[in-house]
C-alpha cells in the first residue's frame, strides 16, 4: 500500500529585526484529506494559540477551514499510513514568535464518520468548542494551557468511550448523553464542580444509568484553575 503524504508549506515575513513578526491581512483557506485506504485513524492536532471549533458532517475524512494574519503560523498537516493505522497529524508551526498587532488564527474542522478513531488534541491557549458526537470515536484526549472548553459528548455512540481532559487555567462545560453510563474522575487545583444528576462514588461521579447501561463513558478531568459543569441531555 502506497502511502499518501499531503503538506501545506509555511511562507511568509518576519520583521526586519528578526525579532518580532507582524500581523498580516486575514488570510482563509480551505483544505481536505480523503480518507483513502485507512480502516482507522489517529488525529493529532497542535495549535498553540487561537480558537479551535471541532464538529462532525464531513463527507471526506477531514474539511478544514482555517483563518490567520501570521503567515508563519499557516497550518502544516501530513497523512501517513502507520501500520494497520493511519495518522492524520495537523499543526501550527512556529508557536513560540513573538507577534506585534491584534492576532487572529481560527481552525473550524469537520470530521466524517467512516472509520474508528482516536483523537489527540493540545492546545497552548485560546477557545475551544468541540462536538465529537457522530464522529465514530474509540478515544478522545484533549490538553489546554489556558482558555475555556467546551466539549459536547451528546449524541449516539455505538462502542464505549474514554475521555481525558487536562487544562491550565480556564472553565470546562461538558455535555453528555444521559443514555450511557457516564463516569467523571476529577482533580481539580481550583474551583468548583457543578453537575446536576450525578452522584459521587468512591471518589467519582456517577450518573444514573452507569450502573445498569450498556455502554460507558469514563471521563477523567483535571483541572489547575476552573469551574467544571457537566450537563446531561437526552
Amino acid at each position: 500500500m502506497t502511502a499518501l503524504t499531503v503538506a501545506l508549506l509555511v511562507s511568509g515575513c518576519i520583521s526586519s529585526d528578526g525579532d518580532v513578526v507582524q500581523t498580516g491581512d486575514l488570510r482563509t483557506k480551505e483544505t481536505f484529506v480523503e480518507l483513502g485506504d485507512a480502516d482507522a485513524v489517529e488525529v493529532n492536532l497542535d495549535i498553540g494559540q487561537g480558537q479551535l471549533q471541532i464538529r462532525p458532517g464531513a463527507i471526506k475524512l477531514m474539511e478544514a477551514t482555517f483563518k490567520y494574519n501570521v503567515d508563519r503560523w499557516r497550518p502544516v498537516f501530513t497523512y501517513v499510513e502507520q501500520g494497520e493505522i493511519w495518522n492524520l497529524t495537523l499543526k501550527q508551526p512556529k508557536q513560540d514568535l513573538e507577534v506585534d498587532g491584534d492576532v487572529r488564527n481560527e481552525w473550524d474542522l469537520k470530521f466524517g464518520n467512516m472509520v474508528p478513531m482516536a483523537m489527540n488534541i493540545h492546545m497552548g491557549a485560546g477557545d475551544a468548542n468541540i462536538r465529537v458526537g457522530g464522529i465514530e470515536l474509540a478515544s478522545l484526549s484533549v490538553s489546554t494551557g489556558a482558555g475555556e472548553l467546551d466539549l459536547d459528548l451528546s449524541g449516539r455512540w455505538f462502542g464505549h468511550l474514554v475521555v481525558r481532559v487536562g487544562t491550565g487555567t480556564g472553565d470546562v462545560g461538558l455535555i453528555v448523553p444521559s443514555d450511557m453510563g457516564v463516569q467523571i474522575s476529577v482533580n481539580q487545583g481550583a474551583g468548583t464542580v457543578i453537575a446536576p444528576g450525578f452522584e459521587m462514588v468512591e471518589e467519582n461521579y456517577k450518573n444514573e444509568a452507569f450502573d445498569t447501561a450498556s455502554l460507558l463513558m469514563l471521563i477523567a478531568v483535571d483541572i489547575g484553575t476552573g469551574d467544571l459543569t457537566v450537563l446531561q441531555v437526552p
